[in-house]
């Protein structure tokens, strides 16, 4: 048999397109392996695509769980430690070189008026939910604020700090204006054993402290110094729907918009005798007015030598507690006037110093000589 030519394709696709087949071929060459390796070749190369494309979906999809996975890590991360420390532990700095002294900070501790009853009274599930509704509320105020919360105690205590660890200069009038609204929407939160609004006692410290991140399993930024246990001190002394200040605080707040009413002298434990202050509010608002008004009829009170409290001046719910001025040193002729000229000028005057319509005469006299 004598070969002519010789057929050239090479792939099966075309032989077919152009009706020949394998014993078509040359059986005296390489042809027909030639054809069926490229054959074989092509259809490796087609499962190695379609297996690629199936490992790049899966590589997107374990890129995505690792991106959420990372921006939740974050997130639990900087709800410890703030932003920033969380960025230089990232950057690669040691633990201990976070710690630093900061000259002046303000804190503020928070207390969940008769959360011991919740928990007595209540199902682990309603002192869990308690919690979880109030930490809710507190911290979107928090964030609204630009604060740091340090911690969250299982006892109804909530610790916030201003001006630490990203210094500012506006920290009291940050921290005053959280406590306003941390009071105001406590009473949307419902004690579950009663279904009346919550109440919180306040207070609030001006002064330096040392911050770092303490543990390794569990790091934490944590603040230390006697301004802490002054905050706490000052929250202890509180009442129910009230925020009480420290001297420090009460000059930061000076000329900032807030109204501070003297209270007296206070015994603080580990501290002696302080002079204290109620925070009333913001200039120009009617519910500061209000609450000057009943500042003003206790202290009416103590001069006539009452003792009873039946007033929430933030909420304004009726209160059991028992006023603790008594525990209060007498005032001097001095802090007197500065108290009553104080509410003097919230209630009677408007913020020209012009003397209201609705006024009433005043019920202490005033002598500001």
């Amino acid at each position: 048999m004598l070969w002519l030519f010789c057929v050239l394709h090479c792939n099966l696709d075309d032989m077919l397109k152009a009706g020949l087949y394998l014993h078509d071929l040359n059986m005296f060459d390489s042809s027909r392996d030639l054809v069926l390796a490229g054959q074989q070749c092509a259809s490796d190369l087609e499962y190695g695509m379609e297996k690629q494309i199936a490992w790049s979906k899966q590589i997107e999809e374990t890129l995505n769980k690792l991106d959420i996975a990372r921006q939740q890590s974050e997130k639990l991360i900087n709800s410890m430690l703030t932003k920033s420390i969380a960025d230089r532990l990232k950057q690669g700095d040691d633990a201990v070189d976070t710690c630093e002294a900061f000259p002046q900070v303000t804190i503020l501790f928070s207390y969940l008026e008769r959360f011991s009853d919740i928990c007595t009274e209540g199902t682990p599930m309603q002192t869990v939910q308690c919690i979880q509704n109030v930490t809710e509320v507190y911290d979107k105020i928090v964030d609204k604020y630009n604060l740091f919360k340090v911690e969250t105690l299982g006892d109804g205590v909530y610790m916030v700090a201003g001006g630490v660890p990203d210094k500012c200069c506006d920290h009291a009038q940050k921290i005053a204006g959280l406590a306003l609204e941390l009071v105001e929407n406590a009473m949307y939160v419902k004690n579950p054993i009663t279904g009346a609004g919550m109440q919180i006692r306040i207070g609030m410290h001006t002064g330096s402290v040392v911050a770092g991140i303490v543990g390794k399993r569990t790091p934490q930024y944590c603040l230390f110094g006697d301004t802490v246990n002054t905050a706490a001190r000052m929250q202890t002394n509180s009442e129910p729907g009230r925020i009480h200040l420290s001297q420090p605080s009460r000059d930061c707040l000076k000329e900032t918009g807030f109204v501070t009413v003297y209270r007296g002298k206070i015994h603080v434990k580990g501290k002696g005798e302080m002079r204290t202050y109620w925070l009333a509010g913001k200039q120009g608002d009617e519910s500061t007015r209000l609450m000057c008004k009943i500042f003003r009829e206790e202290h009416l009170k103590r001069k006539q030598g009452g003792t009873e409290n039946p007033y929430d001046v933030h909420g304004l719910h009726n209160s059991a507690s028992t006023s603790t001025f008594i525990t209060l040193s007498e005032l001097s002729d001095e802090e007197e006037r500065e108290l009553e000229l104080t509410l003097h000028n919230v209630i009677d005057c408007d913020y020209k110093g012009n003397i209201l319509e609705d006024s009433a005469t005043l019920k202490i006299p005033l002598n500001t000589q």
